[in-house]
This record gives structure tokens, C-alpha cells and sequence, in this order.
């Protein structure tokens, strides 16, 4: 189910399915790169917007899934809309996983976007995890894109095969400049495979953490975990 939330001239359309951010909009401009589905060689891949990343980033198969784990590709459920806001939320009935109530929730104001992802554990064993968020940038020219106030050396290669990047604060193109803040979510990845005009700078918990053997995020029982994702227009 698609639904929009707006503020003034600020629209954020979702997709239940996936809790999958569509498009962004800033009065009127496109912030986020909008989904759709673009050919890449042989194959129509879904590309652009903003999914989550959960329980884990990245390879997840030590855990028996697909990358980026089951948030994005599970109908999530209607918790609460209201004109500016969404609640959804989710409960994976699968082994391991049955005992992890996820929520998500879209607050748009007059100048930013707040998406907030909450984890809670209502059995009685920890569990581990290490989520992001896979947010599609739309840019016009490779030339004009600045990270941190520097220009960003655009090398498609070393795109192509990740940078991990580390804090990101700001990202300015040709048409708008964004402000960052984040919680529990501090360490950025940047990807493109070049074949449309979108960057992905992706807040994550610890990079790939589980395919890695990094520090997880442990959410102990009867307790529950805040990751927060802000981007602000400047």
C-alpha cells in the first residue's frame, strides 16, 4: 500500500511493503532519487528511494537471509497516519527473529525528514543486530557534489566496490545542500554503480558488522533500541 505524507511543499511518499521510502520531495525538489526500476544489462533492477536495512546490513547470510536482511522485502503494518506522519510496524514470524517487534516511523516538518527505526526484544534471550538505512541521492553532475563542505572525488570504481566512509554531515549538489543527523547510526557507506544519477550515503550501525565479525548491536530481553536517521534542508 502506497501512502504520503506532506508538509507544505514537502511530500514523502512510503510503500507498507518494505517500509520503503518512495520519494522525497523539498519544496518541490527531489532530494531522494525515486524508485523505480531501471535495466542493468540483462536485468530490471528496483533502484532509488530509501529502504531499511534490518536486522542486519549488508551479507546476511550467516544468519540465513538475503542482504540487507527481511525489512525491506516484508509487508509492514499500518500502526498510525496522520497528514505529516506514519507509524508502521512489524513482527517476523521465523526462527530467530520471532521475538523482534520492529517499528518505523516518517515525521515530515517544514525542513526535514525524521525517520526513526526502534527495535524491541520481548523474549528472553539477547538479540543481535546491525541495521542502516539505503537512502538513493539524486544529483545532476558528478562535479558538483560536496561532502563535509569538499568537493567529493567522484571515482566510480571505488563507488562501485563501496567506500566506507565514516561520518557524513552534509551533502550539497547543484540542486539543494542536506544536513545529516543521526543516532546509533554514525558510521556512512557511500555506493553508486553509475547507471542513473543517484549516490546512495548510507547511515549504518557499524558498516557490514555481521559479514565482517564487527561489533553487533546487542538488544537484550524485555528491552528495546532507538536508530535514528534525520536529514535536514538547509
Amino acid at each position: 500500500m502506497i501512502l504520503e505524507i506532506k508538509n507544505n511543499f514537502n511530500i514523502a511518499e512510503i510503500d507498507t511493503f518494505g517500509s520503503y521510502l518512495n520519494l522525497l520531495k523539498f519544496d518541490e525538489i527531489d532530494i531522494i532519487f525515486p524508485k523505480q526500476e531501471i535495466l542493468e544489462g540483462n536485468d530490471k533492477k528496483i533502484r532509488g528511494g530509501s529502504h531499511v536495512c534490518l536486522p542486519h546490513f549488508g551479507a546476511s547470510d550467516k544468519v540465513g537471509m538475503d542482504r540487507h536482511g527481511f525489512g525491506r522485502s516484508s509487508e509492514w503494518e499500518v500502526v498510525e497516519l496522520r497528514e505529516n506522519y506514519l507509524k508502521l510496524q512489524l513482527v517476523k514470524n521465523i526462527k530467530q527473529w520471532e521475538n523482534l517487534i520492529s517499528t518505523m516511523e516518517y515525521i515530515l516538518l517544514d525542513n526535514f525528514l525524521e525517520i526513526r527505526l526502534v527495535v524491541k526484544n520481548i523474549g528472553k534471550e539477547s538479540l543481535f543486530v546491525s541495521p542502516a538505512f539505503h537512502p538513493y541521492f539524486k544529483y545532476e553532475s558528478e562535479n558538483e557534489i560536496y561532502i563535509n563542505g569538499e568537493k567529493f572525488d567522484f571515482n566510480l570504481e571505488k563507488l562501485q566496490n563501496t567506500i566506507f566512509y565514516g561520518k557524513v554531515n552534509t551533502l550539497k549538489t547543484s540542486n539543494y545542500e542536506i544536513v545529516f543527523e543521526d543516532k546509533k547510526l554514525s558510521k556512512y557507506v557511500l555506493w553508486t554503480n553509475g547507471t542513473d544519477k543517484y549516490l546512495c550515503v548510507e547511515p549504518t550501525f557499524n558498516f557490514q558488522a555481521l559479514a565482517d565479525d564487527k561489533e553487533l548491536c546487542e538488544i537484550k530481553p524485555e528491552s528495546e533500541t532507538e536508530f535514528l536517521f534525520k536529514i535536514i534542508k538547509r
